[in-house]
């Protein structure tokens, strides 16, 4: 990644190049113009510069008129998609309202309408959707943001899994389980966030991505610890207090005693219920000596 002291300089550069050359050479500058926006967005989505992201929406805006589908589709789709992710971003980290994440929304719509779908375009328009949704709690967004990603998930086919495809397996756990928790009817939707994190922990490993594989680790164990409460199942149980006793190998005391108190208090919960769960169990099985 990028230092932020770099991003600012290939920003000043890329600024004074396209306005040397915009007159001269203007293919040139607008390329130059496009690395601007770039490194622009970078600032302001990693670094939280709110007048660099304000910058790089304004640059897209400005160059967005130069395509149109009907003379360059690739063209028209590439720039509609770069305004919409940095609209996205610009709503995501400094807008608490919802105007800018749904005009994001509007315009993923739009190029996934004209242009058709790739895995990219539906995992940004996911990524929106679950953003809006977390917002206002709006469940038929909710539910089209599931779609989104299962439609880009399933782009996805027998390709071995990497961190992009686990990325979106764990947005789509997330986004089940926000659903699950409105509606602790909805079964499948817990179901099938703990498929999303069982996948996701596919890529995810303790060597190579540690953090993330103890953060999923435990999310995968909060679902299974409902559905072995749900279904009187103690294998799933077993499976979650396995998950987060692997996730304890990361997050240690001394180095991370927030995530470490929070997964030991689980873990208790998960024993308990280990216990109720088998006793419920051995309470209900049939005398084998009653003959009816």
């Amino acid at each position: 990644m990028m230092t932020e002291t770099r991003l600012r300089e290939r920003a000043r550069a890329s600024g004074a190049a396209a306005d040397r050359m915009e007159r001269t050479n203007p293919e040139q500058s607008f390329q130059y113009r496009m690395d601007q926006a770039y490194a622009l967005g970078d600032l302001g989505g990693l670094y939280g510069d709110e007048e660099a992201m304000r910058h790089c929406v304004e640059i897209f805006r400005t160059e967005a008129p130069r395509f149109s589908p009907e003379l360059d589709l690739e063209g028209w789709v590439a720039i509609m998609s770069c305004l919409a992710t940095s609209l996205y971003r610009r709503g995501l980290v400094f807008e608490t309202g919802s105007g800018t994440l749904l005009e994001a929304i509007d315009l993923y719509r739009l190029v996934i309408s004209v242009g058709g779908e790739s895995r990219t375009l539906l995992q940004n328009l996911a990524n929106a959707l679950y953003a809006l949704a977390t917002r206002d709690r709006n469940f038929d967004r909710e539910m089209e943001a599931v779609e989104a990603l299962d439609r880009a998930a399933a782009a996805w086919d027998s390709r071995p899994p990497v961190q992009e495809w686990a990325a979106l397996q764990e947005t789509l756990g997330m986004l089940l389980w926000q659903v699950w928790e409105a509606d602790r009817g909805r079964a499948n939707a817990l179901k099938g966030s703990a498929q999303g994190f069982a996948c996701a922990l596919q890529f995810y490993n303790e060597r190579e991505t540690p953090l993330q594989w103890a953060v999923t680790l435990n999310r995968f164990a909060a679902t299974l610890y409902w559905l072995g409460y749900f279904e009187s199942d103690l294998e799933s149980l077993r499976a979650a207090r396995e998950a987060v006793s692997d996730s304890l190998r990361v997050f240690r005391a001394d180095t991370f005693p927030d995530q470490h108190s929070a997964a030991t208090v689980m873990m208790t919960e998960i024993e308990t219920m280990i216990s109720f769960v088998y006793q419920h169990l051995q309470q209900n099985q049939p005398d084998p000596h009653h003959h009816a």
